[in-house]
């Protein structure tokens, strides 16, 4: 008898240690932080470590975000309110725009339904935004919980020591493709730390080009459709098609903007640098070991100048209007009116031309010759997010899982544009197929995001490039005579890196 009862003593031991230990990870899922003590209170779980653990999901703790995340939509915010000043309207869209901001809104319904929160968004400009954080770290707090900014400005923000390291918030996992669209994390690297993440990056840039000219130049209607598809279409073929549809129309001595031209474009100072730049995979300002560099000596530097003098001021393809180049409006004005064979522009712009005559198709950018895949640079001034420095472990928490769950959710919006595109705007679904392509290929490099700072790295990056195009300045003496000053507020704002 005593040898049962002492058997059974034990068997109750093992059976109250495995429930003790099934009670203790059942309160640990249920709390946000993976290896705090879980302190209950009236309110609920007090929560204050550094290592989070999102319903479902699994936290690293390796420094480096939460690389385990199954599924961002999983993480319960227990109804928490996240406040974000919101540069632009990426999380206020007006859904009577289209169909695309429509399903952006329903988009943000459901992120704040199923993480159990509420976003409290207070739209604002970027000089204010940057002020208002700069006055609340200042004051020791963080102005909100998530901000969206400029590309151009993040840069502002991070060498201020404004925004945190995504890469170390435990609700993030940045080994996500999708954390990653546009190569924003790394092109915002700074030290070893990355900060930011591209808002929306469902607009890229493009060529439209006429269908009607295409087919009196002697191509199939097809012919632009498959060099993209094999591979060639590249600034040759771009170049060559453009002198190809010169056309005299009027008669009189010269060309004017009575004639025909070979290409219209909205902007070849900022987005073409940054895209012809993006092709030859050559960033003017490099990450090389944990610092910002100049790039600015490799030889694609000159070689993308010199190609962009040629496409756009020498070939005399582009459209001019008494030598001034016809850009924004005109430039979509001259294509739609027929006059233009090849306008490079944004997807953005596509209801400009939803009722001209002719019909046209949307290609991706060219490729730089030699380059393996379509890449176009994400324009500077769409946005990305950040998270605030200076946030309590709770609300940094609830941030990174906004943020995650957002990007998220975002992949779905590529298709409803993609269809809204073909619908609405596109003469034929390859276009909609290039959408993608073009959407997909998107990119941001390091010049993007700190050439603003000040004048000194404007000077040294693209104003090289734009004084070569418009006057034939010498890209060489511009490399060299703004290369020590380039480099000395590089060097000035890499002795701003506080966690190298």
């Amino acid at each position: 008898m005593k040898r049962f009862l002492a058997l059974f003593c034990v068997l109750a031991m093992i059976f109250s240690l495995c429930a003790c230990r099934e009670s203790r990870v059942e309160t640990i899922g249920e709390s946000y932080f993976e290896g705090e003590e879980v302190i209950e209170t009236e309110s609920g779980t007090v929560n204050g470590d550094k290592n989070s653990n999102a319903e479902g999901n699994n936290a690293s703790g390796n420094g480096a975000g939460n690389s385990n995340i199954k599924n961002p939509l999983k993480a319960d915010l227990k109804g928490a309110s996240v406040t974000i000043y919101d540069v632009g309207g990426v999380f206020a869209p007006d859904s009577s725009k289209s169909k695309t901001d429509a399903a952006k809104a329903e988009m943000i319904k459901k992120l704040q339904k199923e993480l159990n929160c509420k976003l409290v968004v207070k739209q604002t400009d970027e000089s204010k935004l940057a002020s208002l954080a700069a006055a609340s770290a200042a004051g020791g707090q963080a102005l909100c919980q998530i901000i969206t900014t400029p590309i151009y400005k993040s840069g502002y923000f991070i060498s201020s020591n404004l925004v945190a390291d995504m890469g170390k918030i435990s609700s993030i996992d940045l080994s996500k493709d999708y954390m990653n669209v546009a190569n924003m994390p790394e092109a915002t690297r700074f030290g070893n730390g990355r900060y930011a993440v591209a808002a929306d990056t469902t607009v890229a840039a493009g060529v439209v080009y006429n269908k009607r000219i295409l087919k009196e130049l002697g191509y199939k209607d097809n012919y632009i459709y498959d060099l993209v598809d094999s591979g060639k279409w590249t600034y040759t073929e771009f170049r060559k098609l453009a002198k190809a549809a010169l056309k005299d129309l009027d008669g009189k001595p010269g060309m004017s903007v009575e004639d025909q031209w070979g290409i219209a474009i909205m902007d070849r100072s900022t987005a073409g640098t940054a895209d012809l730049l993006a092709s030859a995979n050559t960033p003017m300002i490099k990450l090389e070991n944990g610092k910002l560099v100049s790039n600015m000596t490799n030889a694609n530097i000159a070689k993308v100048a010199a190609l962009m003098r040629e496409t756009y001021r020498t070939d005399g393809t582009v459209i001019n209007n008494n030598g001034s180049k016809i850009d924004g409006t005109k430039a979509h004005d001259a294509f739609k009116s027929g006059k233009v064979f090849m306008e490079y522009t944004t997807s953005e712009v596509m209801y400009w031309y939803s009722n001209m005559n002719d019909e046209y198709g949307f290609v991706p950018t060219p490729k730089f010759d030699g380059a393996k895949n379509y890449t176009s640079a994400l324009d500077w001034n769409y946005k990305c997010l950040m998270v605030p420095a200076g946030l309590s472990a709770k609300d940094q928490y609830n941030a990174g899982a906004v943020v995650q769950a957002y990007m998220y959710l975002m992949q779905d919006i590529y298709e409803v544009r993609k269809k809204e595109y073909v619908n609405r705007y596109f003469c034929d679904d390859k276009s909609g197929e290039n959408l993608l392509i073009a959407m997909k290929g998107v990119t941001v490099h390091p010049a993007q995001c700190y050439a603003k700072i000040n004048e000194a790295i404007l000077s040294g990056t693209y104003r090289v490039f734009w004084n070569h195009v418009s006057d034939g300045a010498s890209v060489a003496a511009a490399v060299e005579s703004t290369g020590s000053s380039l480099k000395k507020s590089l060097e000035e704002l890499n002795v701003r890196i506080k966690d190298k």
